[in-house]
């Protein structure tokens, strides 16, 4: 006697279906928010500045200063933009890589996430990217800023080092993009500290004075050439004298009043679930230790 096979249900596939489409109008009405944001056509600037030849970092003597006080890779990322025949184009193409740098690294992390002791199947990980990108900041997919860059490299340099094959090339990778994401926003430089304290807890210190000498020469690499493009004194003007003299905020109980939804869903939740789940969080064989220091 043969047993019927049991019917599935579709209500998965539909679920996962309906969240597809909201996850993409949502992506698609950030785009459409774009093109009438004036902070976007002041942060695509730069880029068609360096592409007819005016120095993004001028020094005091040689030009008006920009409001580009960030590195240059942002600026090299919008290069496609120059392909744009009008304003509204080419805002809509730095859109477009804007989004990009949120979704693509998401993705490559999580095709690269592997659990100890769970299996982790493809449903689970189109669940956990839109989980990632319904949750992800309205600011970084609405304007184009240097933030979104370093958060991207970042993510990929987190991704690649946390792979259990840590070959060579991997390292150099990882050290590459954490190199990338500093070069894209200066206050990213803590990030390569906390990898290199994660490798000294889970692979011992060999490994991380190794993935040390990587950061080094990747960084001290970038800034080799982008020094012999733009020159010292510009950069050290836009990145480090100028920030350096930024008030923390005008008005502070003003700031917090205006960013409370973001403070309370990005720093105080995480903040409690660091010290709610402590003991599963800080250990050496944890998954979530990368991403917590």
């Amino acid at each position: 006697m043969t047993l019927p096979s049991p019917r599935v249900s579709p209500l998965p596939t539909v679920l996962l279906a309906l969240a597809v489409f909201a996850l993409g109008f949502r992506l698609w009405t950030s785009l459409c928010f774009v093109p009438f944001a004036d902070w976007n056509d002041v942060r695509l600037a730069p880029t068609f500045m360096l592409w007819h030849g005016v120095t993004p970092y001028p020094g005091l003597d040689a030009g008006p200063l920009t409001t580009w006080t960030y590195g240059p890779v942002p600026l090299l990322l919008n290069l496609p933009a120059l392909l744009a025949s009008d304003v509204g184009t080419a805002l809509l193409i730095g859109g477009v890589i804007n989004l990009l740098c949120a979704a693509v690294p998401v993705l490559i992390a999580l095709s690269a996430l592997t659990l100890p002791s769970a299996l982790v199947t493809l449903t689970d990980r189109c669940w956990a990217a839109l989980l990632c990108l319904a949750l992800w900041p309205n600011s970084s997919l609405h304007y184009i800023q240097s933030d979104n860059a370093a958060v991207a490299f970042g993510l990929l340099s987190c991704a690649l080092l946390a792979d259990h094959r840590r070959h060579a090339s991997r390292l150099i990778l990882a050290a590459l993009c954490a190199a990338l994401a500093v070069w894209s926003k200066q206050t990213s430089l803590g990030l390569v500290p906390a990898q290199l304290l994660w490798l000294a807890l889970t692979a011992g210190l060999k490994p991380s004075l190794r993935y040390a000498g990587c950061c080094a020469a990747c960084g001290f690499g970038l800034a080799g050439v982008f020094i012999a493009w733009f020159g010292f004194d510009g950069l050290w003007l836009n990145l480090v004298a100028l920030p350096g003299r930024f008030p923390f905020a005008p008005d502070v109980p003003e700031r917090i009043r205006i960013l409370w939804m973001a403070l309370v869903g990005y720093l105080i939740f995480p903040a409690v679930g660091l010290v709610v789940w402590r003991r599963r969080i800080f250990g050496r064989k944890s998954p979530w230790l990368l991403p917590a220091l």
